[in-house]
């Protein structure tokens, strides 16, 4: 079964795959406004996997944190899927602007 309770932290270089993550379902928490070390609190704070383009900021203490590599959003939602093992079975349980659970209306 994939793992849906993972929790992912998007920089401000990724908000596009951060919207796409919310949309196939995994609660991904995304602002422009925040700086690297706002990012690495978070990231620390609420146990979330930093989705990040800057490599020196992977490498900071106590931070689980995933390189994306490429500019391609296909090629990065494929990385996320592959390197977090996850599955496609919950899409649209999220908005893709505010990161909310949606509701049955």
């Amino acid at each position: 079964m994939p793992d849906t309770k993972i929790r992912f932290l998007a920089d401000n270089m990724l908000g596009t795959l951060a919207k796409w993550l919310r949309i196939l379902g995994y609660d991904t928490a995304y602002s422009p406004r925040w700086d690297d070390n706002e990012l690495a609190r978070i990231a620390r704070a609420q146990g979330r996997l930093l989705l990040t383009r800057d490599l020196e900021l992977t490498k900071r203490r106590g931070l689980r944190a995933l390189l994306i590599e490429s500019q391609c959003l296909e090629e990065q939602i494929a990385q996320v899927i592959r390197a977090c093992g996850l599955g496609l079975d919950n899409p649209f349980s999220r908005c893709p602007t505010c990161n909310t659970s949606l509701e049955e209306a």
